[in-house]
């Protein structure tokens, strides 16, 4: 009975001795990061005020798709928060990314291939291009175009504008 309370307690203060290492090499690779030139926002979220952006198309949305067919987007992205967004290489880093809705808004399938080469700061736009793939299945969908903060939400969840459009995949 003895040697199992003392291998419980043996294992207890191991697993706390793990963690409690394991925490500090995250805080010491954060300040690292910060060290270096990195932005503090790579680490986080963003505040919801920065959760504002304009996306104009350069190149027209298809009305009809092909299931599962590639198709080419153009869009130019405008940060009009008063917040710098974070480019690709940061964990929380934003993106322009798409989701297919059925007719219904219930969500069917989200990808986020639009990734900001550089931060982008408040007033400054970009142009950004990448491939969607249409929905698996023929019918009428909505397309919508939306930033995204990896790993947090999409814009438009915090009253940002989206673009979306009716798309009939055959």
């Amino acid at each position: 009975m003895r040697s199992c309370r003392a291998i419980a307690y043996f294992l207890l203060i191991v697993t706390f001795l793990t963690t409690s290492s394991c925490q500090n090499e995250s805080k010491e690779s954060a300040n690292q990061s910060i060290a270096k030139g990195k932005e503090n926002t790579a680490l986080k979220s963003l505040p919801n005020s920065a959760f504002l952006a304009e996306i104009t198309m350069l190149k027209e949305i298809p009305k009809a798709m092909m299931a599962r067919g590639t198709y080419d987007i153009s869009a130019k992205v405008k940060n009009i928060s008063q917040e710098k967004w974070p480019a690709g290489r940061y964990d929380y880093h934003v993106k322009l990314g798409y989701r297919w809705l059925d007719l219904g808004n219930n969500l069917l399938k989200a990808e986020g291939p639009g990734i900001l080469p550089k931060d982008l700061s408040p007033g400054e736009e970009m142009d950004l291009s990448f491939k969607i793939t249409a929905f698996e299945k023929a019918g009428e969908y909505y397309l919508i175009l939306d930033m995204y903060q990896e790993k947090v939400c999409w814009f438009s969840d915090k009253g940002s504008s989206a673009k979306k459009f009716l798309i009939k995949v055959e």
